[in-house]
């Protein structure tokens, strides 16, 4: 039988760091990552046999739970027509038309393959909108894999978002975090102290150059807390520090 550490150490002389994600490689829980056979609804087995409830659910995508019925059907439907195109479809179109239509205030959607690829595109977009190369992040926030936004990720939750190898994250936070992004070292919102030092932070290093974008993880995706009332606590982050850039 096939055991996660034999998969591991295969993975290990021709994967960097033997998984394809900083998360999966379990060093900051220790053991060995298990690696995944089947999975159906709430449950996944890894190659040994064993069963899990699956509380990570690819990170939120699987919405319906592993092989849901319909989605395998429309699946199987879809790779009848082909594969991938590299050009526009008209699926691509009705999805965006639905997002559009269920997310208040959602005018336009890009659609891409990751979210380093958003977070990538809302900078450039904001740097383009508002003429200021400027973006403040916060320390243990994360938000995607590109190196400028590594800068001081610290931690997301109880998960140690730190690439594999020694280079990478800890090679670019002392390059990055002052000269391409205001890195603020309050780490949490919640209270009103708490918040207030967090507004103090970004306004400390708003005077350095001027700012066109704040990223903020105001709830931590990775472990499925992505809730309406995040998204009631971002709209008042927003606006209060709308009020504190505007007072530098």
């Amino acid at each position: 039988m096939t055991t996660n550490e034999d998969l591991y150490e295969r993975g290990l002389r021709v994967i960097p760091g033997g998984v394809n994600s900083p998360v999966r490689a379990f060093r900051s829980v220790g053991g060995t990552p298990y690696f995944v056979a089947r999975a159906e609804g709430a449950h996944i087995w890894d190659v040994e046999g064993r069963r899990f409830v699956d509380l990570v659910q690819s990170y939120g995508a699987s919405i319906l739970g592993h092989a849901a019925p319909p989605v395998v059907a429309a699946v199987q439907d879809a790779v009848t027509r082909g594969s991938t195109y590299g050009a526009p479809t008209e699926g691509e179109v009705c999805l965006a038309e639905t997002l559009c239509d269920r997310v208040p205030g959602l005018e336009q959607v890009r659609l891409v393959s990751s979210g380093t690829e958003a977070a990538m595109s809302a900078v450039r977009l904001a740097r383009g909108a508002t003429g200021r190369r400027g973006v403040v992040k916060f320390a243990g926030n994360y938000h995607g894999h590109s190196d400028a936004l590594l800068a001081a990720e610290g931690k997301v939750s109880h998960v140690a978002m730190r690439l594999a190898s020694r280079g990478g994250a800890d090679g670019t936070r002392d390059a990055l975090a002052d000269r391409w992004a205001g890195v603020a070292d309050v780490r949490s919102w919640g209270d009103e102290t708490t918040d207030m030092m967090r507004l103090q932070a970004i306004r400390q290093k708003a005077l350095g150059f001027l700012v066109g974008a704040i990223l903020l993880m105001a709830a931590s995706g990775i472990a499925n807390t992505i809730l309406m009332a995040a998204w009631e606590r971002v709209r008042e982050i927003r606006d209060a520090v709308n009020k504190e850039i505007e007072a530098v």
